[in-house]
């Protein structure tokens, strides 16, 4: 066990006494009995909410350090109940915080994990989208001259048929005509090739 100052505290000196001497001198070595009698059992303490050992000998140090800063500003009758109520604060929070680290860890994992996915699905909708023009595309140059040309006119310049007729010189009913046969001759063909494509010509 690796306790610091081993400085025995004089044969019936009383924790109240040595806690007195203390408030007086203001020199940690005179707390240093007390660090010696109830280190030990400290250690035991922390152990119930600590798991590790290294971070229970560091947090009987950092306890009696708030031992040696808090008995300046506060009358302690009992010594050993006051310290372990100090004690059992400390490891408390000393959890929590720990608990919370975790928590947050695990929810920037998360976090990063649904950004990651995002990301994944975004490409991959985007390669199937790209996928499905080049097959409306390569589909659009098997239909007849005039089917292809309202087609495109109609779906990819945003044009009426009023101005598709204007354009090509056909009636409107024409425009009509060839954009409806080439939308069925469309589906043929993406059917021919992959019949969930064509659902959604």
């Amino acid at each position: 066990m690796r306790f610091l100052n081993r400085t025995p505290a004089p044969d019936g000196t009383s924790d109240k006494t040595i806690v007195n001497l203390y408030k007086i001198s203001k020199n940690p070595h005179d707390i240093a009995p007390l660090y010696n009698k109830y280190g030990k059992r400290l250690f035991f303490f922390c152990r119930k909410f600590i798991s590790n050992p290294d971070d229970c000998y560091d947090s009987v140090i950092d306890i009696f350090l708030l031992v040696i800063n808090d008995l300046k500003k506060h009358n302690v009758n009992n010594f050993e109940k006051w310290l372990f109520a100090v004690a059992r604060h400390y490891c408390l929070d000393k959890k929590k915080k720990k608990s919370r680290l975790e928590f947050a860890a695990l929810d920037e994992n998360a976090i990063a994990s649904r950004h990651q996915l995002h990301i994944e699905e975004t490409i991959l909708n985007k390669n199937s989208e790209i996928s499905l023009q080049l097959e409306l595309k390569r589909a659009l140059n098997n239909l007849d001259e005039k089917q292809n040309l309202c087609m495109k006119l109609f779906y990819y310049d945003d044009k009426t048929y009023k101005e598709i007729a204007e354009i090509t010189d056909f009636t409107t009913q024409q425009v009509k005509s060839y954009i409806q046969n080439g939308k069925r001759n469309l589906k043929k063909i993406l059917s021919s090739k992959n019949g969930a494509i064509s659902n959604r010509v």
